[in-house]
């Protein structure tokens, strides 16, 4: 790896993740960063951060695709063998000495976090769904009765519903999948309605266990949802949507 980065030069912040793995990550060495600058490691006693120097942090006020696309694959190399917190895109800190003190200062709950994404990824659905005047919104739930008359239930959709801007019948689908997949499942995202042209298409995030990744891509594309008109699975890939 590069040499430590000069004290008083801004950092680029990737991810974070502990020592006893990062130190020991191939996948980084010889790597650059964002603005061609080297990737590099700063420790403390239990965790290592991933950075790059960047001589102005204003350049990343206006980041491109491109540079979108090379953060994602820095923080995905770091991935390649052992847990990570990914860190926002543009997080910067003004130097190697300030991200010191902030991993000593937050240490324990950056550890737990860690810890409790322990041998996790991510994995993607974009699920195409079939038109809305073709799921309407009053089925019936797989008990037979309409989700509003279980205790409880309308008021929890309806917050769901506010919260995701999704129909009724779109989260009845998203619900169905997810059970579906439940098995493989240690957490999800709030569904996200995205850009499609020919049907309305619906993200989520899964959180699994990273060796059920391949089990989990299979099980998915066999899935058959009433209101589901075909989907996509991506991944695995770090934690973006659950730190």
């Amino acid at each position: 790896m590069p040499q430590m980065p000069a004290a008083d030069t801004p950092l680029v912040l990737y991810a974070l993740g502990l020592k006893r793995t990062l130190s020991n990550r191939k996948s980084l060495a010889g790597r650059l960063g964002l603005f061609e600058q080297p990737v590099d490691l700063v420790y403390t006693d239990l965790l290592a951060a991933v950075v790059s120097p960047v001589s102005d942090t204003n350049r990343l006020k206006e980041a491109s695709v491109e540079t979108l696309l090379l953060y994602k694959d820095v923080v995905e190399s770091a991935f390649v063998s052992g847990t990570v917190l990914p860190m926002q895109f543009g997080t910067c800190v003004p130097s190697a000495a300030a991200l010191m003190n902030a991993l000593q200062d937050q240490g324990k709950r950056y550890r737990e976090q860690l810890h409790a994404l322990e041998g996790c990824a991510e994995m993607g659905l974009r699920m195409r769904l079939v038109p809305a005047d073709t799921a309407p919104d009053d089925a019936e739930a797989p008990d037979g009765r309409a989700p509003a008359e279980r205790p409880g239930t309308s008021y929890l959709l309806r917050r769901q519903r506010e919260r995701s801007g999704l129909s009724a019948s779109t989260h009845r689908i998203v619900g169905d999948v997810r059970s579906a997949l439940d098995a493989f499942t240690v957490a999800t995202s709030i569904p996200k309605r995205v850009a499609g042209k020919a049907h309305s298409v619906v993200s989520i995030a899964f959180l699994i266990q990273r060796a059920h990744a391949q089990s989990f891509r299979q099980e998915a594309l066999r899935l058959s949802v009433p209101g589901l008109n075909g989907l996509d699975v991506v991944g695995p890939w770090p934690p973006y949507s659950f730190v």
